[in-house]
């Protein structure tokens, strides 16, 4: 897969130079680093398609390494080869396959078959969710990250008042009741319908591109164009 992102993460400087030659040979974009913690400081930046992780790293377990990984949202598509220089037990191969691995490889191994199982495993890579994003007039909302930008300036918002942007526009289009909002973002019934008027004026006060879209439904609630 030409133009791939690939880390290599392995302590070993010969091995480590072996496979970013290897891919940049391919034609990916290959990248090295020595311990896990450099790693995952260059995640950070930038998430790789693949990653192929030695399991005799320094200061933390290969296989925690890829425990890590998947357990990460941003980071639990990225396929993951698990690396060993020496010859594996059976359980040892189990544990990190269980961990997260795609493949496990042992070296030295054959150039032309580790570059045909990668190629393989990146085909066959399911996409990486797309971020819930909603962007209105200027104004944008990452419901992921519960943020809010402005103009490109951070707003600050309480838990409650960005719950109820966050509903507004997922519902956009949909006349909302009172008491639809009061289930949907408080998590009760009942008829303290002033609690939504209230927040529903001070979002108005905080996004006017919000504001100008929402419209009050006399008598019902409210409806986001």
């Amino acid at each position: 897969m030409k133009g791939a992102a690939v880390a290599v993460v392995d302590a070993d400087a010969k091995l480590r130079a072996a496979l970013l030659a290897l891919l940049e040979a391919r034609g990916m974009r290959a990248s090295g680093f020595a311990t896990a913690g450099r790693f995952f400081d260059a995640l950070v930046k930038d998430v790789p398609a693949a990653a192929f992780v030695s399991m005799e790293l320094p200061g933390m377990d290969g296989r925690e390494v890829l425990r890590v990984l998947r357990a990460n949202k941003e980071t639990r598509a990225v396929v993951l080869v698990a690396v060993s220089r020496g010859r594996r037990r059976r359980e040892e191969v189990v544990a990190g396959f269980e961990a997260g691995a795609d493949e496990f490889l042992e070296a030295p191994f054959d150039p032309e078959l580790l570059a045909a199982r990668l190629e393989s495993l990146l085909r066959r890579r399911p996409e990486a969710p797309k971020a819930d994003v909603v962007e209105l007039d200027g104004l944008r909302l990452d419901v992921d990250a519960r943020t809010v930008l402005l103009a490109g300036k951070p707003v600050k918002l309480t838990r409650l008042e960005f719950d109820l942007a966050a509903y507004l526009v997922r519902q956009r289009g949909r006349v909302l009741t009172r008491g639809a909002l009061l289930g949907a973002v408080w998590g009760v019934s009942g008829s303290g319908t002033r609690t939504v008027d209230k927040h529903v004026e001070s979002l108005r006060r905080k996004l006017p591109p919000l504001a100008k879209r929402l419209d009050t439904v006399v008598n019902v609630g409210y409806l986001l164009r």
